[in-house]
């Protein structure tokens, strides 16, 4: 019998897996699975971890957790969700969505894999990010609407995120902040992950 959302999870990790070697990590591949000390669907990326998902549903709070569960098995600096957006197909990986908790700008906040950290790291300041704010609570109605639109409204801005506030969270370090898979990437790749990203300015 075939086992459809194991094929599509596998695909998925395929198509992620190729973006990455071609945009900064040319040893990544696709990691096993270790059961409970899972440490993530890709490995040969220093210092991050990637968790892939292939949902019709966001279950970004559940799906953060385990990534945050793998980067602290993994004893390494970054926890990854990518996800792919309905309609969108694997030959647009760089458009699907790439995750992780907000944090704060300094440790300890890489225990939750901070991207406040990260844009620290890639001397990327809050004059240069877009921010779009979405309430926990639309996410599956109103994240593909607001990422749709994300590269319209950041007007000239390198980067544009959208920033999600779970229902009844008030630690703003367990926020998160979602954006493209190419744009997480070159964040990433600023901040010393991967091959260096040349900036334009």
């Amino acid at each position: 019998m075939v086992n459809r959302p194991k094929m599509k999870g596998t695909a998925a990790e395929t198509a992620v897996v190729s973006f990455l070697r071609q945009n900064g990590w040319p040893h990544a591949e696709r990691l096993a699975l270790q059961g409970k000390l899972d440490r993530g669907d890709v490995t040969g990326t220093p210092g991050v971890v990637w968790e892939v998902k292939s949902h019709a549903t966001s279950h970004w709070s559940a799906w953060l957790r385990e990534a945050e569960a793998e980067r602290a098995n993994a004893n390494t600096w970054l926890g990854m969700v990518v996800a792919k957006p309905p309609g969108v197909g694997v030959t647009r990986v760089g458009s699907w969505w790439a995750g992780m908790y907000a944090g704060m700008a300094e440790p300890p906040s890489l225990r939750l894999g901070g991207f406040s950290y990260l844009c620290a790291l890639a001397g990327v300041d809050e004059g240069e990010l877009h921010r779009a704010r979405l309430p926990g609570h639309q996410v599956n109605l109103g994240l593909p609407v607001v990422m749709r639109e994300l590269k319209t409204f950041q007007a000239g801005k390198p980067f544009g995120v959208v920033e999600i506030s779970p229902k009844g969270v008030k630690d703003r370090t367990l926020w998160y902040n979602v954006t493209t898979l190419d744009q997480m990437t070159r964040l990433l790749r600023l901040a010393g992950f991967g091959e260096p990203e040349v900036r334009d300015d």
